[in-house]
């Protein structure tokens, strides 16, 4: 898998009855099951043994709804299909497809550990509740590359299951599951990514130039190239290591240290398209003669009113997968 982070630096200037609450109270929604699909999947063969094989990340999105006040509890997920954790990879679990394993990670990009349907993966949570009574869910379905050697073979509900739950009470829905259900066999490839890596110096920006919620600093742009050992497709998807400040902007959250400063996130741009954070991997392009440039930007944005000075730091990951 080909990640791509870019670590973003710049100083901003400037006696009674007992009471069981939940008793009669329900956390659900209607979007599970959620089934994930895959095609063509092709290999780099710079994909490492325990890397997330790019091009089968999915995006399980989905809104849930409480009739009560939840605050402090925990939305988890488990893995409940038939397989074991492969040993040293935690939170990946065998499929029975030789050099395959599946993994669940959260909207921090954290690995989610934890078999059977009452495990404890507080740890790693899905979600956090609060007051709100509706909440959005954001985890992505993965495959994880195994061993050297590749297998093909049915992934579906037995052998890739993952279900949601509030830690210690109820399922969200009555199959409250995500899975793939696909026939998987790959075909690999040799790619290689210009940058790997990138450090953005967006510079000092006084918190007066700030005014409002939306405000934005303008793109900082750079090109990522890629070029392959055979014709192929590029797909690309964006995730914040630290997840989502503002979902329907697509805005990521800053680096959380104990300087951030705050009411700022990052906004991202590929082919001089704002990113969708919720899209997952964007439609396939052709490269022209085995290679692509892509143009892209980062900037900050502006989401609460008031912005307090301090480091402003963010990682975010580019994925490029091929077909």
């Amino acid at each position: 898998m080909k990640y791509i982070r870019y670590f973003l630096s710049l100083c901003l200037l400037a006696g009674g009855i007992l009471f069981i609450p939940h008793a009669h109270a329900s956390c659900s929604t209607r979007q599970l099951p959620s089934v994930q699909g895959i095609y063509n999947l092709k290999i780099s063969t710079s994909t490492d043994i325990g890397e997330v094989i790019a091009g089968s990340e999915r995006a399980v999105n989905f809104m849930v709804n409480c009739t009560s006040d939840r605050n402090g509890e925990v939305l988890v997920a488990c893995f409940t299909g038939s397989g074991e954790e492969v040993p040293g990879m935690p939170g990946v679990y065998a499929t029975g497809i030789p050099g395959f394993g599946v993994a669940l990670y959260n909207d921090k990009w954290k690995r989610i550990t934890g078999k059977g349907e009452s495990c404890d993966s507080t740890n790693t949570p899905v979600y956090k509740l609060d007051s709100n009574k509706s909440f959005s869910v954001s985890t992505n379905l993965v495959l994880i590359k195994t061993a050297e050697q590749q297998g093909e073979g049915n992934l579906n509900s037995s052998n890739t299951s993952f279900t949601f739950k509030i830690y210690n009470a109820e399922k969200l829905a009555n199959n409250s599951t995500t899975y793939y259900n696909a026939y998987l066999f790959t075909t690999k490839v040799t790619c290689s990514v210009d940058p790997k890596s990138l450090v953005v110096n967006l510079g000092d920006i006084p918190a007066s130039q700030f005014t409002g919620p939306g405000t934005t600093t303008a793109w900082n742009n750079f090109d990522v190239h890629i070029n392959c050992d055979e014709d192929a497709t590029i797909m690309y998807r964006v995730n914040g290591a630290e997840g989502l400040i503002d979902g329907q902007q697509s805005v990521m959250k800053l680096d959380d240290t104990a300087d951030s400063a705050t009411g700022l996130g990052v906004q991202m741009q590929i082919n001089n398209t704002t990113i969708d954070y919720f899209s997952g991997y964007y439609p396939p392009i052709a490269l022209v003669n085995k290679t692509l440039t892509l143009p892209a930007g980062i900037r900050y944005y502006q989401t609460s009113h008031e912005v307090t000075p301090g480091s402003a730091n963010a990682a975010v990951i580019l994925t490029i997968a091929y077909q």
